[in-house]
Formats: structure tokens, C-alpha cells, sequence
């Protein structure tokens, strides 16, 4: 019975066809972040917006973790899951003060 989990499992993580990770505008100064670690038991997103305070997401389903965001003007952001960093494909990046990178959200694209 547990194979038969774990190939569920697979077949859903294959067959979704989505990506692992997206920012999708909502409201005019507001993005959902959604990330998939099918795995982790925690998730964190630092941002620039709230001075880089920790923000936990919240799990949506079997797969994905999301929040929201509420900005006022670009904003610099990273995660972290299960406490370790992770910085997703973004097309906008730049090196943090410690010598890392940090993803960008552009508000005038």
C-alpha cells in the first residue's frame, strides 16, 4: 500500500505540467507567491517590502505553498524551506548585502 502512495505521488508531481514556482499579480499592489516543495514541512518568504521579517506561506494543496504579498514599490525577495535558502528562476536578481542573490519583483513591467 505504501508503493501505491508513493507512485500517486510521482504520477501527480509529473503530470501536474506546472511550473515550481510563480508570482502572479492580484490586486493592484499585491502578488501571490506560490512555490511547490511537495516535501517541506515549513516555508518561509523574506522579503524587502516588510525589511526582510520572516513571512510564513501556507500549504494550498499536496504540492504547492502560497501568500500574498502586499507591496508598495519593487521589492527584493527570497524563501527559505525547512530552513534552508532557496532562490527560484526569477528574471531579476541581485546580490544581497551578505555576497547572495535576491530575486526582484519589477512594479513598472
Amino acid at each position: 500500500m505504501k508503493y501505491l502512495s508513493y507512485l500517486l505521488y510521482l504520477f501527480l508531481l509529473v503530470s501536474c505540467g506546472c511550473s515550481r514556482y510563480s508570482i502572479s499579480p492580484q490586486e493592484q499592489h499585491s502578488v501571490e507567491l506560490t512555490i511547490m516543495r511537495p516535501f517541506a514541512s515549513k516555508v518561509t518568504v523574506y522579503t524587502s517590502e516588510n525589511h526582510f521579517a520572516p513571512q510564513p506561506l501556507n500549504r494550498k494543496n499536496l504540492l504547492y505553498w502560497t501568500t500574498t504579498i502586499v507591496f508598495e514599490k519593487q521589492f527584493s525577495y527570497f524563501y527559505t524551506v525547512d530552513n534552508t535558502v532557496v532562490l527560484p528562476d526569477c528574471d531579476f536578481r541581485e546580490r544581497d548585502d551578505f555576497g547572495n542573490f535576491n530575486c526582484i519583483y519589477p512594479t513598472n513591467l
